[in-house]
């Protein structure tokens, strides 16, 4: 796992002023990683993005030790970022209606 001020050395300040303007505007934002919750939870709550709006890979631990990954996860396939993209288009997105 990387140390935490590493991972957060690599966000960029305009990135969070980016995702700021969005929450402000009224938009929603989600992060869908291929990589483990563990890391991306950090970089998630750095740019102020909740937990519930943060789809990645989970580790299976016992006492605190790495014993395997979630394979009923998503986005441990090949296809699994298309297919939780999907998913929050269908829950969180909603079509007009036209008149």
């Amino acid at each position: 796992l990387y140390n935490n001020e590493i991972l957060l050395h690599y966000i960029d300040y305009n990135f969070k002023k980016i995702i700021e303007f969005i929450y402000e505007s009224g938009g929603n934002v989600f992060i869908v990683s291929g990589g483990f919750m563990d890391n991306i939870s950090i970089i998630a709550r750095e740019l102020g993005v909740g937990l519930e709006a943060t789809f990645a890979n989970k580790f299976i631990k016992d006492k605190g030790i790495v014993i395997g990954f979630d394979n009923d996860n998503k986005l441990i396939s090949n296809n699994g970022k298309v297919e939780v993209v999907r998913d929050i288009k269908s829950k969180h997105l909603h079509k007009k209606s036209s008149v």
